[in-house]
């Protein structure tokens, strides 16, 4: 396997620029914090409504969630583009602008809608692998991606998954068909209906899951998801 030592490394945020004066408590702390990326041939950071990184609790305040994703990369490494992720949900897909045979230091800024209930956003940076001989990668991409940063929808002071947003809404809703089936298609977020789908199924009986295939598999044409899961579920059940 061709690994050249120093190819895949993990960013913590730092209090000092200066290695000698590293705290090693800060630095575990962080750690255990999330405030940190990793990276296989590029460096990557994001600034959330000018004040938020990876790691942190954010608050919603408004209809719109901004962001700077910020991306750098030796002369040796070709950044592609920026993914952004909102519950696990690609979101929005930007190109990153590099210039040949220069290093890259771009902020790629996004906005998106605030999400409904409590979410996790997370940006990836994907670019070609590296061949030549003086840093060759047996992986096919060069990559850097940040910690989650967590939205707080609801403002409470507290971050719930989306499993946990999930038991909540089937807790306040009725058992029948019908009623699981309304609320499943009013969750716009499908990371969250990803989780109702599977706990939905998990209580089912063989009978009740094959009621929601039929209803998931007419569905999956706007609702990709529905058809994701019916895959999933498929693997399960064999």
């Amino acid at each position: 396997v061709v690994a050249p030592v120093g190819q895949g490394r993990t960013y913590l945020r730092s209090s000092t620029d200066n290695p000698a004066k590293i705290k090693i408590d800060e630095a575990c702390a962080t750690f255990l914090a999330g405030h940190s990326s990793i990276s296989l041939g590029m460096f990557a950071d994001i600034l959330v409504e000018n004040k938020f990184h990876a790691g942190d609790l954010m608050p919603v305040t408004n209809s719109v969630v901004r962001g700077k994703f910020r991306v750098a990369a030796p002369s040796w490494v070709r950044p592609e583009r920026a993914l952004l992720f909102l519950n696990g949900t690609l979101v929005a897909v930007e190109p990153i602008h590099h210039a040949d045979k220069k290093p890259t230091d771009v902020q790629i800024e996004f906005t998106i809608p605030a999400p409904k209930h409590d979410a996790y956003l997370v940006c990836i940076a994907l670019g070609d692998s590296v061949t030549e001989p003086f840093w060759p990668m047996d992986e096919e991409q060069t990559l850097a991606a940040i910690n989650p940063v967590f939205l707080d929808a609801d403002n409470d002071g507290v971050y719930r998954s989306p499993r946990e947003t999930a038991k909540a809404i089937l807790a306040r809703t009725g058992k029948s068909f019908d009623s699981q089936w309304d609320v499943l298609d009013k969750t716009e977020d499908d990371g969250i209906a990803t989780q109702l789908l599977s706990l939905i199924f998990h209580d089912a009986d063989a009978l009740t899951k094959k009621e929601w295939r039929v209803r998931l598999q007419k569905s999956a044409g706007a609702r990709p998801a529905f058809g994701n899961f019916l895959q999933l579920a498929g693997s399960a059940d064999a």
